[in-house]
């Protein structure tokens, strides 16, 4: 059984976290934020835990989680070290896609041991962070020492771990799962004002149209591949299509959105052997004779 948790910070996924964690039953220490307000709203969607007024209060910790913004790690560990937050042997972790473990270097001067665990899951809420955890994919990076902790600790919450073996490009990495989360909600928000300028079409009907058409997709993705399971008129070849596609989208992000995505769609077309050379040149030429009117315009 782990010892008490505590929390750095208020937000969104901290809480989320430690609230998971009280329904496994580990020991939940409590919050420590900036804003006392922010804090209580936050313990009281954990349903366990006080409020914490200092670092020092952290040293009652065996497990701390810092649940910060990426750009506060650094001055957190240089103050939490320097404070005396500090119980020898205890793991501290963070929850940023950013960084690796070099950032809370200070906090190892003092004997802490160190680990990263960042979920692949959107937490717009605490609430929805709380219901969608379970069952996500967290890359986790700690000492081979602390693997099977950290293992346990991710599961215990509902998470499934994936170790990193070796150090990666951390930026690389974030900006992947950015355009995985973030762009796939600005398709959502763009898709959407396409469908609503349709006369005719309410917002009930919208949605179910979005959502089976995405997660249709994902799941063919999920079974053959994103290659194979490329479908439309970049997959047949049909450069008449995307033409008519593109003046039908005013100029502006939609278009160019859609010209990027298709362009990229062309590649996984030719590697899938889908078109032929005939074919995608004749795609890109729309594609990109389209983008440069846009951009004339």
């Amino acid at each position: 059984m782990f010892g008490p948790v505590a929390c750095v910070g208020a937000g969104r996924l901290g809480p989320a976290l430690l609230r998971r964690w009280h329904d496994a039953g580990i020991p939940v220490l409590g919050i420590l934020g900036r804003d006392d307000e922010k804090t209580d709203a936050a313990l009281r969607f954990c349903t366990v835990g006080r409020r914490l007024s200092s670092y020092g209060e952290l040293s009652a910790a065996e497990i701390v989680l810092l649940g910060v913004g990426d750009q506060d790690l650094a001055g957190l560990a240089v103050d939490a070290a320097a404070a005396g937050a500090v119980k020898p042997g205890s793991l501290w972790l963070h929850c940023s896609g950013v960084h690796g473990l070099e950032v809370l270097a200070p906090l190892a001067e003092k004997s802490a041991r160190l680990a990263a665990m960042h979920p692949l899951c959107p937490v717009p809420d605490r609430e929805i962070g709380y219901r969608s955890l379970a069952g996500k994919a967290a890359l986790i990076e700690s000492a081979a020492a602390d693997r099977a902790c950290l293992q346990e600790l991710a599961e215990s919450c509902g998470l499934l771990p994936v170790h990193l073996d070796r150090p990666i490009d951390r930026a690389l990495y974030h900006a992947a799962c950015s355009l995985a989360a973030n762009g796939l909600t600005s398709l959502v928000d763009l898709s959407t004002g396409m469908f609503r300028s349709i006369s005719g079409l309410e917002p009930e009907q919208i949605e179910p149209m979005l959502s089976g058409l995405m997660a249709g997709s994902l799941q063919a993705c999920s079974e053959v591949g994103s290659s194979a399971a490329l479908s439309g008129p970049v997959a047949r070849g049909d450069h008449r299509v995307l033409a008519e596609h593109l003046a039908a989208l005013e100029i502006g992000t939609g278009s160019e959105v859609y010209r990027s995505l298709m362009l990229h769609a062309l590649k996984m077309a030719l590697v899938a052997g889908q078109v032929n050379q005939s074919q995608a040149s004749a795609i890109e030429e729309t594609l990109r004779g389209h983008g440069e009117a846009a951009a004339d315009g």
